[in-house]
């Protein structure tokens, strides 16, 4: 019993060391960097940098400095600002609201930390209670960015999965669907109307075709349309006022034909860059095609 109350009161004088040894290297704190980050630009950065204000006030820190930046922390490349002042400052205590804030990957981590110590730089995280500063802070900064790191990864195989149950399931991965197609019951389906003006584009673009031909076309474009009468109007092509029998169409006249009948792209006018876009989709896409 003796012998097992010594050990507690050992490990007791362990942990006060701990503690103390983290107070006396947050007590004196010169020049703090407050590093906050967030993955995407609809978050905030609120609740981190509050969270190590706080912080330095309480540890009465010196000068503060606050870098704030957008990005994924699972590749350091993909943090610009918080690689700046890993490689450019010195003496100084980045403070972070937790480790996986800094960062998400833990070879990078290792990266990150021989460049902190050639710079003399340290790090506090404020929810794990990480300091650098000791054995027992490095121990635990190494095991928080492994365990940062299965969260991501594992995050990122629910997302592979969703994204590949989706795809053969024929679910749409985006709100809304490429011209050609439509979402109906979070399904991507063909709309015939479009595969209309798809198919018009494609016979027609960069042909040498006859004005009958192509205004014979053009009506089967206007029926699927259901267009009023009055908009069935031979295509009449002209050079120089000359009336000529045959011409090669171009994204330019395609283009201006469906503005001028009122058969635009999704409420918008086409332009010809959109006419060569479909042209150039078509190519890969005429194989699975369904046209009426």
């Amino acid at each position: 019993m003796m012998s097992l109350k010594r050990q507690r009161e050992e490990d007791q004088m362990e942990d006060n060391s701990l503690v103390k040894k983290h107070k006396q290297s947050t007590s004196d704190i010169r020049y703090a960097i407050i590093y906050c980050r967030i993955s995407t630009k609809e978050q905030s950065f609120e609740s981190q940098r509050e969270a190590c204000l706080e912080f330095c006030r309480q540890n009465d820190c010196g000068l503060i400095e606050i870098i704030q930046e957008a990005c994924s922390a699972r590749k350091s490349k993909s943090q610009p600002l918080l690689m700046e002042i890993l490689k450019n400052r010195k003496n100084a205590t980045i403070i972070v609201n937790s480790v996986d804030r800094f960062s998400r990957n833990l070879q990078d981590c290792f990266i990150m930390l021989e460049l902190m110590k050639k710079n003399s730089l340290n790090l506090i995280s404020i929810t794990d209670q990480i300091d650098l500063n000791t054995a027992y802070g490095q121990y635990h900064f190494r095991s928080r960015v492994s365990h940062a790191q299965l969260e991501s990864d594992m995050i990122s195989e629910r997302v592979k999965r969703t994204i590949n149950f989706k795809k053969a399931n024929g679910y749409s991965l985006s709100s809304r669907a490429r011209y050609g197609y439509k979402i109906v019951e979070r399904k991507k389906v063909i709309d015939h109307d479009e595969q209309g003006v798809i198919h018009f584009i494609n016979k027609f673009l960069y042909k040498d075709t006859s004005s009958r031909e192509f205004t014979e076309n053009l009506y089967t474009l206007l029926n699927k349309y259901n267009k009023p009468q009055h908009f069935y109007v031979r295509v009449v092509f002209e050079e120089d006022n000359i009336e000529l029998e045959h011409l090669v169409i171009t994204p330019r006249l395609i283009a201006d034909i469906l503005n001028e009948y009122e058969i635009h792209k999704r409420n918008k006018y086409w332009t010809p860059a959109d006419i060569y876009q479909i042209k150039n989709r078509l190519e890969g896409d005429i194989g699975c095609m369904l046209i009426e």
